[in-house]
């Protein structure tokens, strides 16, 4: 069977993209984040709403823009199920559906 993941990027204060859309801030480099990244892409799976939920808190805050979670309906509860953090700032958490 194969996994239902998602994956984003976003900022504390729960943007993916700034008022104009620009999503650069959330690619501060460096090379275990880049090595971390390319690991998690290589999978065959397909990034929507799932069962796994992946969010890369990238260390500004945008204050506006695109909210992450403006379209959600549903309120499903999560369980932090991992965290990692990067020397970049960014900060991986993994959750769980409940």
């Amino acid at each position: 069977m194969r996994r239902l993941t998602v994956f984003n990027a976003m900022s504390p204060d729960g943007f993916i993209a700034d008022s104009t859309g620009d999503m650069s801030w959330a690619h501060r480099q460096d090379q275990e984040w880049n090595s971390f990244v390319r690991g998690n892409a290589s999978g065959e799976g397909v990034l929507v709403f799932g069962r796994k939920y992946q969010v890369a808190l990238a260390p500004v805050l945008l204050g506006g823009g695109k909210s992450m979670f403006a379209a959600v309906r549903e309120k499903p509860a999560l369980r932090l199920a991992g965290t990692r953090s990067f020397p970049n700032g960014t900060v991986f958490l993994t959750y769980h559906r409940a």
